[in-house]
């Protein structure tokens, strides 16, 4: 109660505005005491951080500039959307709808911070969607954090099984390799060598 009524300070500069809106928004996840409060206050923090970076963006000193974006993106905005992703399933995690905005939430965080945290919460969000029966969407939100550089198993495996089952044959099978290069076996070599000349 204290930091929002700090916030109607028009004194209260904006660095210090950003923590409390993060700190408020976390509080009211933390505790479930409001979900919509949660979000509407993260809500309140991406934008002002978006105001903040375009401020930024006109800065003479580019190098400062865009340190102080990389910061706003990693440290506030990412957490923002994690903070809405976390607040949207506890609210609809029986609804496949609002779980779908649960993991776009998520899906914004990873493209801004890469990290291993908000691709669990985007892989986790998939796997509830698979389970209430969408497997088209699951398999869209596991490819946008699937990294072909630096595959990881339990993702690789994950699409394959799914869009096998799915009937799609060729992209199944582009992981179906991936992850037999991850952890060969004589059994997925086989299965491998099945798609490879079996005809539709």
């Amino acid at each position: 109660q204290y930091g929002e009524l700090a916030l109607q300070d028009p004194e209260v500069d904006p660095g210090n505005k950003l923590r409390m809106y993060f700190w408020i928004s976390n509080s009211y996840y933390v505790t479930k005491k409001d979900f919509d409060k949660a979000i509407q206050y993260s809500q309140s923090l991406i934008d002002l951080c978006n105001m903040l970076i375009e401020q930024a963006g006109k800065s003479d000193n580019q190098e400062q500039a865009e340190q102080s974006i990389n910061n706003y993106k990693k440290f506030y905005i990412s957490p923002a959307y994690q903070i809405q992703a976390r607040c949207l399933f506890a609210k609809g995690k029986d609804d496949a709808a609002v779980i779908i905005q649960a993991a776009d939430k998520a899906l914004e965080a990873y493209k801004l911070d890469k990290s291993e945290g908000s691709s669990k919460m985007v892989y986790s969000l998939a796997g509830n969607l698979y389970r209430k029966g969408k497997k088209a969407e699951a398999v869209k939100y596991v490819e946008a954090i699937f990294d072909k550089e630096k595959p990881d198993l339990q993702k690789a495996n994950f699409l394959a099984m799914t869009l096998n089952r799915m009937k799609q044959k060729g992209r199944a099978l582009v992981y179906y390799e991936i992850q037999y290069r991850l952890k060969p076996k004589a059994s997925l070599a086989k299965k491998i060598g099945v798609m490879v000349h079996k005809k539709d």
